[in-house]
């Protein structure tokens, strides 16, 4: 996934919109924000919601990038399955 810093979704892939069930244009903020932002990642174990309401646990990464040119920043997401909750 690729998201704007003010958590607008501007890209996920085919599997994770069918999968999961955050359906909105938006990634609610977090606590974790704020590290990302001074250190230009964060790495951690996120919760997700299914569409048929079961739990999803996975490994993610998040990397901070900046547009050399026009200074945009976006962050990228990267998450692996770890283990599925009920």
């Amino acid at each position: 996934m690729i998201r704007n810093v003010d958590g607008t979704i501007r890209y996920w892939s085919r599997g994770a919109e069918k999968l999961l069930w955050m359906g909105s244009a938006r990634c609610a903020g977090n606590d974790f924000d704020e590290e990302l932002r001074r250190n230009g990642y964060w790495e951690g174990h996120l919760i997700h919601k299914r569409r048929d309401g079961s739990k999803t646990t996975v490994s993610s990464h998040w990397d901070l990038q900046q547009n050399p040119t026009s200074h945009d920043q976006s962050i990228i997401v990267i998450e692996v399955n770890s283990r599925s909750k009920s």
